[in-house]
């Protein structure tokens, strides 16, 4: 299959539509969103992807695998296994699977980025201005219709960094929560509820490694034998009082011992 560099002329109008639906794809506006997002909204029919420029130069990665031959270190078995995992990534051979992919029976196109949206521009047609036109119509509509789907995942990807230990089931809820509290909102207060979100969902990571860290230093001051506070009133106490630098700093310094004395 053929591969075009996108004209000039259409560039900028391309790069502002890629650029528009790579935010919306990240309302949490965690990265640039000039990089593109991860994301895969297929259904009912429509191919709706984009994938950010990769370069991890895995055999088996659909972005940047090499071709399907045994000269390049393929045997047939893993051709086989490989083939049909290239095709529905949308790979062509020389360009690999493309960093955009909409088709919906109507419009249809992919689009191949080098490093950033508009640097190294190719799309699988000679597009014109029309194109962009129809295209844009056509992918916003579909992009409306999974807003709900954008943002679970985007809430989701917010809190896989939040570490709850034993809790760790309470993600689930904590996600639909979140995402029930930003849809509650009406559209046009949306922005700011998800800013709400974010601000909470930061505190919550803040509260938990305070909590993991102060757990790790208790273990360790147990297994010293160095007797501590059993139910301190404040945790952010608690995670001072039990910081192992601050512990080792009193032994160096020779000052007196936080707790009771280590047992002889």
């Amino acid at each position: 299959m053929a591969v075009f560099i996108v004209q000039d002329e259409i560039q900028d109008d391309l790069s502002q539509l890629l650029l528009e639906i790579s935010k919306r794809l990240q309302p949490f506006g965690s990265e640039p969103p000039v990089y593109g997002a991860n994301a895969a909204l297929d259904s009912d029919g429509i191919i709706f992807r984009m994938q950010k420029y990769c370069w991890c130069e895995a055999m088996d990665c659909p972005w940047c695998g090499g071709e399907l031959i045994t000269q390049n270190g393929y045997s047939n078995h893993e051709i086989l296994r490989l083939e049909p995992i290239f095709e529905a990534s949308g790979r062509i051979d020389g360009e690999g699977a493309p960093n955009f992919w909409f088709d919906d029976g109507e419009a249809s196109i992919k689009i191949w980025w080098y490093k950033y949206i508009g640097r190294g521009f190719l799309s699988d047609r000679l597009m014109t201005a029309p194109d962009i036109a129809h295209l844009r119509k056509a992918v916003l509509a579909a992009l409306a219709d999974r807003d709900t789907e954008v943002l679970r995942n985007a809430v989701r990807s917010e809190l896989s960094y939040t570490d709850l230990g034993d809790s760790s089931s309470l993600l689930p809820v904590l996600q639909d929560a979140f995402l029930a509290l930003i849809q509650s909102a009406p559209k046009a207060d949306q922005e700011n509820k998800i800013s709400e979100v974010s601000v909470a969902i930061q505190e919550l990571q803040r509260q938990s490694n305070m909590a993991h860290q102060a757990q790790l230093a208790g273990e360790a001051l147990d297994k010293a034998g160095i007797a501590r506070s059993a139910n301190p009133e404040d945790p952010e106490d608690l995670q001072f009082e039990l910081t192992l630098t601050t512990r080792l700093e009193h032994l160096v310094d020779g000052n007196e011992r936080l707790g009771s004395d280590t047992p002889s």
